[in-house]
């Protein structure tokens, strides 16, 4: 099998010894199992650094409403920003962003359901002759 280079800029990335990302038409499943595990977890402790190093910024009293109003919201939306930057990269850019945007918004919605999923079963309560019963049974465990 034959892999076609999209441009000149692929074939000169795929050519250098310093390129740390392996073409994956030469690695076998558990290859791309392993690094597709790698690269979760390295964008998990990317993740956890921004978040410390955001709740470490509230705790300056001079800095903290803007902290909380402005730098918070923007280190939440970088990633995102970049997953569709890097993904309209390319010469079919415009497919390739719809498709970094449905992944944003794929992502979004189910940050959003699983939530409100786990809140309407946490609080969800027995309706009795049609009124809510906000009580515990009798003899229930805690």
């Amino acid at each position: 099998m034959e892999v076609v280079l999209l441009n000149a800029a692929a074939a000169k990335a795929e050519e250098s010894p310093l390129n740390p990302f392996p073409d994956p038409a030469n690695l076998n499943m558990a290859q791309i199992l392993f690094l597709t595990g790698m690269y979760g977890v390295v964008l998990f402790q990317a993740s956890n650094l921004i978040s410390d190093g955001s709740e470490l910024l509230l705790l300056v009293p001079s800095m903290a409403p803007v902290v909380g109003s402005v730098v918070l919201p923007i280190l939440g939306a970088v990633p995102d920003g970049m997953m569709v930057l890097f993904s309209g990269l390319g010469p079919d850019a415009q497919n390739q962003v719809s498709v970094g945007v449905g992944a944003l918004a794929g992502s979004t919605m189910m940050l959003l359901t699983l939530p409100w999923f786990l809140a309407v079963m946490a609080g969800r309560v027995s309706i009795k002759d049609g009124k809510p019963t906000y009580l515990r049974p009798q003899g229930a465990d805690p």
